[in-house]
């Protein structure tokens, strides 16, 4: 194994985080997994989608050559392991448009009487 200086190895490191150097595809389905792939959509996690297929996590997580700490992003690929069935619940329907009705009142107020109404709730005191 050759050493590198330190620099080296944070430059690599930081070009295998931001995919700059070949090096292994963190979260790559593993080549012995048969899978069935899917699409992650958002809102997604490891854990929410290992109970979509009916797995455990760390089942999930082989399958895709991951651990907890993968990020996983919305269009990304991956796989759910052999013999699972993967099913996302159906999505909920939006609720029909509602058109705000305006609603005046039946009696009209003159200008003192709503004056009397304000300053019953809002005293002068309040209104320095």
């Amino acid at each position: 194994m050759t050493k590198h200086s330190p620099l080296v190895r944070v430059v690599a490191s930081i070009g295998l985080a931001v995919g700059v150097v070949a090096g292994p595809a963190v979260g790559a389905p593993s080549a012995h997994a048969s899978c069935t792939s899917f699409i992650v959509e958002r809102g997604d996690s490891w854990s929410l989608l290992a109970d979509y297929a009916g797995v455990g996590l760390s089942a999930m997580l082989r399958a895709n050559n991951a651990t907890s700490r993968t990020v996983i992003l919305p269009g990304q690929s991956l796989c759910v392991p052999k013999g699972a069935a993967f099913s996302r619940p159906g999505t909920s329907v939006e609720a029909e448009a509602v058109t705000p009705k305006l609603v005046l009142p039946k009696v009209r107020l003159s200008a003192a009487e709503s004056t009397a109404i304000i300053r019953e709730v809002f005293p002068d005191k309040l209104e320095r």
